[in-house]
């Protein structure tokens, strides 16, 4: 962790990033990631080895309901941890859904979204993720299953994964698919 700053930073206003999320992602159980490749890049990553016959598990849910969120907090001994999550809603009350679900409890995963600005976040690379919130209901307004997947305890904002451009990352992420 660096101790002073070592660059400035300049906002591109023109165009402005799009907010949002698309809604498919990438879960990986975070035991079966045996490394991540880098891109050049500072904190960015280009490629992941899997354990044999591990890979991605490919999620595709409520259009417009997936939310990438990050928080940092200072512990009074100055130690710093941030928390990344992603939320996500799956209007479906069927088994499968169920047991996609109820698949997630107690698991440490790593999940790799991509928001609408193009950007492609890791969350849980370091320390793993874990579901936090499910909250399943028949209700109108929140049928189906409301889920949190959260990474606490992590040394810096969420790492980012990038091949080349979004269509290669978007092919890459696809060979690493064992289930959908």
């Amino acid at each position: 962790m660096p101790c002073a700053i070592t660059d400035g930073y300049k906002q591109n206003n023109c165009p402005l990033p799009t907010p949002g999320a698309y809604q498919t992602f990438y879960i990986a159980n975070f035991e079966e990631v045996v490394s991540w490749g880098g891109s050049g890049n500072l904190n960015e990553y280009d490629s992941i080895t899997f354990d044999p016959g591990a890979g991605l598990y490919k999620f595709q849910v409520q259009r417009d309901s997936v939310i990438f969120r990050e928080e940092k907090q200072e512990e009074e001994n100055g130690a710093i941890n941030y928390t990344q999550e992603i939320t996500f809603k799956i209007l479906d009350m069927g088994i499968e859904a169920r047991n996609r679900v109820d698949d997630l409890n107690g698991v440490d995963v790593t999940v790799i979204m991509r928001s609408k600005a193009d950007t492609f976040h890791i969350i849980g690379k370091d320390n793993g993720a874990r579901m936090a919130v499910n909250v399943r209901s028949t209700e109108s307004a929140d049928l189906g299953h409301l889920v949190t997947i959260r990474a606490i305890n992590q040394p810096s904002l969420a790492k980012h994964f990038f091949d080349t451009s979004v269509n290669t990352t978007l092919a890459l992420l696809e060979t690493y698919v064992v289930g959908s």
